[in-house]
Order: C-alpha cells, then sequence, then structure tokens
C-alpha cells in the first residue's frame, strides 16, 4: 500500500496602502517648425515643474513632433508634446494634478505603487496565510476520515499580479473640488496561489 496523502489549494492574500504615485502630463504647443514648437512645449513643461510645490521628483518621458492642421493659426503647422512624469507620495497627487493642469498641462493619468522591499514583504505574508489555508483545509478533510494530519510533503506557489491601482485620466480631479482633493486610491493587494500536499498518518 502505498504512502496516503492529502493535496488540498489555497489562495493567500496581503494588503497594504499605496506608497508611491507617478503623475503624467504632457504639454502641447504649436508653431512654424519643429524647433519653434519643441521650444514652446519646452517652455510650458517647465512652467509646470515650478508650479510643483513639495517633494516631488520629476523627469521628461517622451517627446512626440508632429504636423497638424488643428491651429487657427495657419503658421502653427506644427505640434510638439512634451511628457512629464512625476513621483510623489499617494497624498499629493491631487496637488500634483492640479498644479499641472493649472500650468497648462494636459493630465495623462495617475498610478500608485509600492516600493520593492514592501513588495517582497506582502508576498512572504501572502505565502504564510497560503501555506496556514492549505493546511487547515486538510486538516479538515482528514479529521472527517478520523486520521491525522503528518508534515508537508511538497508546496508549489504562483504569485498573481501586484493589484495596483489602474491607470486613471483624473481629468475630473483637476478642479480641486473638495470631493476630488478627498480622491484616495485603493489599497494594493499580493495573492499568491499555493498547492501543498500533506502526508497523512
Amino acid at each position: 500500500m502505498g504512502e496516503r496523502t492529502v493535496t488540498t489549494e489555497a489562495t493567500g492574500t496581503a494588503t497594504c496602502d499605496p506608497e508611491r504615485a507617478q503623475v503624467e502630463l504632457t504639454v502641447a504647443r504649436g508653431g512654424p517648425t519643429p524647433d519653434s514648437a519643441r521650444t514652446a512645449a519646452e517652455d510650458g513643461i517647465e512652467r509646470v515643474r515650478d508650479s510643483l510645490s513639495g517633494n516631488h521628483r520629476s523627469r521628461r518621458t517622451n517627446v512626440r513632433i508632429t504636423e497638424t492642421t488643428d491651429f487657427d493659426d495657419a503658421d502653427e503647422t506644427v505640434v510638439a508634446a512634451v511628457s512629464l512624469a512625476v513621483d510623489t507620495d499617494p497624498d499629493a497627487a491631487i496637488d500634483v494634478v492640479t498644479a499641472g493642469a493649472n500650468a497648462g498641462a494636459e493630465i495623462d493619468g495617475i498610478e500608485f505603487g509600492l516600493e520593492a522591499e514592501t513588495r517582497n514583504r506582502l508576498y512572504e505574508r501572502a505565502l504564510e496565510d497560503g501555506v496556514e489555508r492549505t493546511r487547515r483545509r486538510a486538516e479538515t478533510i482528514v479529521e472527517c476520515e478520523r486520521l491525522a494530519l503528518g508534515k508537508v510533503i511538497s508546496i508549489e506557489t504562483t504569485e498573481r499580479a501586484l493589484g495596483e491601482e489602474p491607470r486613471s485620466t483624473l481629468l475630473d480631479a483637476t478642479s480641486a473640488t473638495p470631493s476630488a482633493r478627498n480622491i484616495r486610491p485603493n489599497p494594493i493587494d499580493v495573492a499568491v496561489d499555493v498547492t501543498a500536499t500533506y502526508r497523512i498518518v
């Protein structure tokens, strides 16, 4: 008679509030030449940077130059768009959105996330939770047969994608109304699927 085992599956989870936020903004300006349009757009980005207060870190992420017929001025046949990513604290994200909009930028989106160390800590907590859940389920099964659960033989784990707050345009938040300023990101979840096999004694 072969060794008797029981295999159970469970999902462990751990949750934490976001630790960082990234706001993406774009300034688009027109001009008669690529150089003039780009210079105007870059000047607009600098005005956005100057309007930011507090502990923010910003960097340019993209520059696009295209021909256009959308401008009323016939001399402005080229449009340049310069994008800026601003890293800040979650609580300050709405302030960055408001300052950028007031400085003439288009708000492309905002994302929330965690630092790498926190991600790893959440994974460990979710793993412990998943293993504990599989053991409780296995114990329930064997107790129904009036048996006892032994040591674990094998464990397989699969980490699910980190449940970061999805990108949102937040264009309605640029008005800085009381309701907009109370916007808070959802907590971030880490989930680990666990499959464990235990010995029955």
